[in-house]
């Protein structure tokens, strides 16, 4: 089946992913251009906007997206190349910065590997474990291979066709079946389809199911790699429901699905990584447990919440971070839970 080309309504950037990886551009160029496109997507950007941040027209942005741009398009591309530096350095202002830390690598690799060679994987990890912030990076860096959607909290069939169609850029106003043919013609081998938080499908029945079923049917039509994220208890159901258990058979063919689990506890190495990341110097013996048992706790959310916390606050008094200011962000987190809003947040 032939991957689509869209050429009606393009505001949308995301449509002319197939025409930037298919283009007559340098292969860093094309990959800032896709980095872009999934930036604009994140930000429910239309094409006036992406061409109004570049400097550009918006009939200019869509003859170089298009790989049709007639003049020299060299100084669009390094403005564009200069652009996405700029929104590299703003985005870490939006949310937590990634580390890349060996758990971290090791789910960016089952993803690869997934892809790859076209499995179809439950990758089993408990919350606040990175899981997401891993797979969303691996998006991030392979935005014309990998389709990522976040399983609703109430699944169903058509709730999860509408996800994974407005990601692609295809029409989210489409019958289910004429959203179905859109994913099919986007869709290739050389995808990789990722479903996070998939348990969220045990809290919806047999419409939870029915949405497995239908992810499994677009994996299995479109030959695509298919990665589903989730916690232990999506493997517990697996294990204990008959209904459950046959529907991961259904899942794989030919014995090509697989179930992959995380780690039950974070390394030190691993937490060294994110200290060391966000500038603390080595912790004493008991500090150093304190930090592993808050991360055995609670994962990796609370430990980089508290660490981003405390290097903003000794970034604003000008001195270096140190740990009394990451024991300080615990207070200030724990005296804000509490009720008691402290003079500066």
């Amino acid at each position: 089946m032939d991957r689509i080309t869209y050429t009606k309504n393009d505001s949308d950037p995301r449509r002319f992913l197939p025409a930037v990886t298919s283009g007559p551009y340098p292969q860093e160029a094309k990959q800032t251009l896709a980095w872009l496109i999934s930036y604009a997507a994140e930000h429910n950007w239309t094409l006036g906007d992406m061409a109004a941040q570049a400097g550009v027209s918006a009939k200019t942005m869509r003859s170089i997206l298009k790989g049709i741009y007639e003049a020299n398009a060299e100084p669009h591309l390094l403005a564009l190349a200069a652009l996405r530096a700029r929104l590299t350095v703003d985005q870490a202002g939006e949310d937590l910065p990634f580390v890349e830390t060996k758990l971290a690598r090791y789910t960016m690799d089952l993803a690869e590997f997934t892809r790859r060679y076209h499995y179809a994987a439950v990758m089993i990890g408990p919350t606040q474990w990175g899981k997401t912030e891993a797979v969303k990076e691996y998006a991030r860096r392979h935005p014309d291979k990998v389709v990522l959607v976040r399983c609703p909290v109430s699944a169903s069939p058509t709730r999860l066709l509408y996800r994974i169609a407005k990601q692609i850029g295809a029409g989210t106003t489409l019958k289910p079946e004429d959203m179905i043919d859109r994913i099919l013609r986007y869709l290739t081998p050389d995808h990789l389809l990722i479903i996070d938080e998939i348990h969220h499908v045990l809290r919806s029945d047999k419409m939870g199911m029915k949405g497995v079923e239908q992810v499994r049917e677009l994996r299995d039509m479109s030959g695509c790699g298919l990665l589903l994220t989730a916690t232990p208890e999506f493997e517990a159901a697996m294990e204990e429901s008959p209904v459950w258990s046959d529907m991961l058979k259904q899942l794989s063919k030919r014995n090509a699905c697989r179930v992959y689990r995380l780690p039950s506890a974070i390394s030190t190495e691993d937490l060294r990584q994110v200290w060391e990341f966000y500038g603390f110097p080595e912790p004493d013996a008991g500090l150093r447990a304190s930090v592993e048992a808050a991360a055995q706790d609670s994962g990796y959310g609370v430990i980089t919440k508290r660490m981003n916390l405390a290097r903003i606050a000794a970034k604003n008094a000008g001195v270096p971070v140190t740990w009394d200011y990451y024991l300080g962000a615990i207070k200030k987190l724990q005296d804000m839970e509490d009720g008691n809003m402290p003079d500066d947040v």
